[in-house]
């Protein structure tokens, strides 16, 4: 696996922690949530800004596995922070927007946003805003 390949890879699955902690933000998750998720990836942009074909597979994996776990939905989004502020030159505009996108569709996805919902949307619409 080569460098480009892990970065990738490190990439995807600190998403599947920032879509967790917004689906998680509430303290649940129900299926509409998951469904989103899998659809938004299905029709990202993301699919034209990288050409790893498995990133889908990153992202849900991630997903499934600390909702196993049912970790903690603030943990995880501060893990994203942190990967975000050590990686910011893999975080372009155009990804950003893409990233702040699907994280709203999967927070409105059942029964619209609610406060916590909306508290860590307007904080990663923060965080994705500084360095570009």
């Amino acid at each position: 696996m080569n460098i480009n390949q892990i970065r990738n890879l490190e990439f995807f699955q600190n998403l599947g922690r920032l879509f967790y902690a917004v689906a998680f933000a509430d303290k649940n998750i129900v299926k509409e949530e998951f469904s989103t998720l899998v659809s938004c990836l299905d029709n990202s942009s993301f699919s034209h800004i990288f050409l790893e074909t498995e990133f889908k597979y990153h992202v849900i994996s991630i997903f499934n596995t600390l909702y196993l776990e049912q970790s903690d939905a603030q943990k995880c989004f501060d893990e994203f922070l942190d990967y975000k502020k050590q990686n910011n030159n893999l975080f372009s505009k155009p990804i950003n927007e893409a990233i702040l996108k699907m994280a709203s569709k999967l927070a409105a996805s059942f029964s619209g946003q609610n406060k916590s919902e909306l508290i860590m949307l307007a904080n990663l619409s923060i965080e994705l805003k500084k360095g570009n």
